[in-house]
């Protein structure tokens, strides 16, 4: 009893004394073995995400705080510095710099149902068919269970071990007793994958006012064999034909990070995901400069999806929406599309307005 009142009284003391630190420090985050780096105003829990787009996974970093007094000179020297800073918190917003690029840390996915499930498939690209048929050719089963007593099985043999699995130090992990709370909700349930009296998949579900929500999902011991074996695809496959059966309208396939070469959004767009711009998600602002090598290897290698001034999706990439086999409907929420070019053009693009400045002449407005 000590040990956890002491440590609430710390998570406490934290709670209130990290928005102070972060009002007057700043970090720099840089790879050891070169000159990339980037700035970071404000909290630092997007670190692990841009640290591995910007310098690298397997590179090792230096993160060097400083005191400031200045959001826009302390935005300006980062700026000079490095390639990118990233502007986070809201006490900041009030003082942002110009040529921000507002970009969500999550994007909600979901799908709209068709009247019935046959339809539905139908409409399904080959590759989501073919996941199906592999879950049919398995032969997993499903359950579903409202039996509090199994979360702390679930969290700590399929949903813990799989998020760090998949997402290493970027995984946030919702505490078990959360889950146990979310589960006491009318509506809400396990769905258990079996091959054949094992449970190799589950995941927490909800129905409310017609929208059938993904909540937490994992797969034993967070093992890839069974990635491979296709009991991710049983998990989504079952959930969508219980989402029919319960006459929902909408499936909400919950947040996916906010590039297009991460293969959590690409493999929900198979399934016939859009974006949804009602979130809740937290965004950043971006302070990008192609002129240095790491901005613009950075924005050579990442597709961004970001916010136009009207809250309308825009993306950034070197690349063709048909280079990055973008279905049809995710382009359909997508309002402009921007393609990196080799070098600064002397010419800004038509439509390029809905960048910040510094990026016009770097990027070229398309028609897709």
């Amino acid at each position: 009893m000590k040990s956890i009142f002491f440590k609430n009284i710390i998570r406490r003391i934290k709670q209130q004394v990290y928005p102070l630190y972060t009002t007057y420090v700043y970090h720099t985050v840089a790879d050891t073995t070169s000159n990339i780096s980037f700035g970071i105003i404000g909290h630092m829990g997007v670190h692990h995400r841009y640290k591995n787009l910007y310098i690298g996974k397997n590179k090792k970093i230096r993160i060097v705080p400083r005191f400031f007094t200045n959001t826009l000179t302390a935005a300006r020297n980062l700026l000079q510095a490095s390639g990118m800073v990233i502007i986070s918190g809201y006490k900041h917003s009030a003082s942002l710099p110009k040529n921000t690029l507002l970009v969500p840390d999550f994007i909600g996915v979901y799908i709209n149902l068709p009247a019935t499930l046959d339809i539905y498939f139908q409409s399904l690209p080959e590759s989501a068919r073919s996941d199906i048929r592999k879950v049919k050719r398995v032969g997993y089963t499903v359950q579903y269970c409202r039996d509090k007593q199994w979360v702390a099985t679930f969290f700590t043999q399929y949903y813990t071990p799989s998020m760090q699995q998949r997402h290493a130090e970027e995984a946030y992990i919702m505490p078990a007793d959360e889950i146990t709370a979310i589960l006491a909700n009318p509506g809400t349930e396990f769905l258990k994958i079996y091959d054949g009296t094992l449970c190799v998949a589950a995941m927490l579900t909800s129905l409310d006012n017609g929208r059938y929500s993904f909540l937490r999902m994992g797969w034993l011991e967070g093992h890839q064999t069974l990635v491979k074996n296709g009991a991710i695809a049983a998990v989504y496959w079952y959930a969508i034909q219980r989402a029919f059966k319960l006459g929902a309208q909408t499936i909400d396939m919950g947040g996916t990070p906010n590039y297009f070469e991460n293969g959590v959004l690409r493999y929900k767009a198979k399934w016939g995901a859009r974006f949804c711009n009602n979130t809740s998600y937290q965004h950043k602002h971006l302070l990008l400069n192609p002129d240095k090598e790491g901005c613009y290897q950075f924005l050579l290698a990442t597709s961004l999806i970001a916010f136009n001034s009207n809250k309308q999706f825009i993306v950034l990439s070197s690349k063709y929406p048909g280079q990055l086999h973008i279905p049809k409907n995710m382009l359909a929420n997508i309002n402009s599309w921007f393609v990196l070019q080799p070098q600064k053009q002397v010419h800004k693009s038509n439509g390029g307005q809905q960048l910040p400045a510094i990026l016009q002449s770097w990027y070229k407005h398309i028609n897709y």
